[in-house]
């Protein structure tokens, strides 16, 4: 009787650990289940254009992005790493080997290669305004030197020299002002003093017609 109640309580005790490791079994797959749907989910709202594909080549997975930019899939080769210009947009293509199957990865790069292109142009603006400041500068010391010389007739258009050079001189020191950037600081600041400047800037300028302005503050 004894073996037979001990027979019993074994398999009793093996019944429940066997359900509690189907239990245990069961919620591990659901925990995974779960996991993969994370990961998909994540993939799936990655800014960049996902693809894997299988060794033959067939699409094995595609994010909704890659699922949007299914054309731009087609004129990707094989390259480790290239840029296509795709729909007015530059895209970053990288392909890597991962256990059989090549991911595919499509990196919209179009603001960067703007900011690079700004920044070019900008250092070529800094060149130039630096260039022809120095002749300008010259031009402005003789134009100087020249109304102190002229008279009534040939004042005008000694003055009107300056006028230009004063405009070319603006322009060279807002393009310098630019490539190095500007950074706003409050502080304290006089209106009166900006309705002067402006006055002052305006006479430089000359027009085909009269015109008048009124700075209120």
């Amino acid at each position: 009787m004894n073996d037979q109640k001990n027979i019993q309580d074994g398999l009793k005790s093996l019944i429940e650990q066997t359900y509690l490791i189907e239990q245990e079994y069961k919620n591990l797959h659901l925990s995974y289940e779960n996991l993969q749907k994370i990961i998909k989910d994540v993939v799936d709202v990655m800014p960049t254009a996902l693809w894997v594909l299988n060794s033959d080549g067939s699409l094995f997975l595609q994010n909704s992005q890659a699922a949007k930019n299914s054309k731009l899939f087609s004129l990707i080769n094989l390259s480790p790493e290239q840029e296509i210009e795709f729909k007015n947009s530059v895209y970053l293509i990288k392909i890597a080997d991962k256990d059989g199957k090549k991911i595919v990865s499509a990196i919209d790069i179009t603001e960067q290669k703007r900011t690079e292109r700004l920044a070019s142009m900008g250092q070529v603006a800094a060149h130039l305004a630096h260039e022809i400041r120095n002749p300008i500068g010259s031009v402005s010391l003789l134009a100087s030197t020249l109304l102190k010389r002229t008279d009534s007739k040939t004042a005008p258009i000694a003055k009107e020299i300056q006028r230009a050079i004063w405009r070319v001189e603006r322009i060279i020191k807002a393009t310098l002002l630019f490539t190095k950037g500007v950074q706003m600081n409050a502080s304290v600041f006089n209106f009166s003093e900006l309705k002067t400047e402006c006055e002052e800037a305006l006479k430089y300028y000359a027009y085909s017609k009269k015109n008048k302005y009124k700075l209120r503050l």
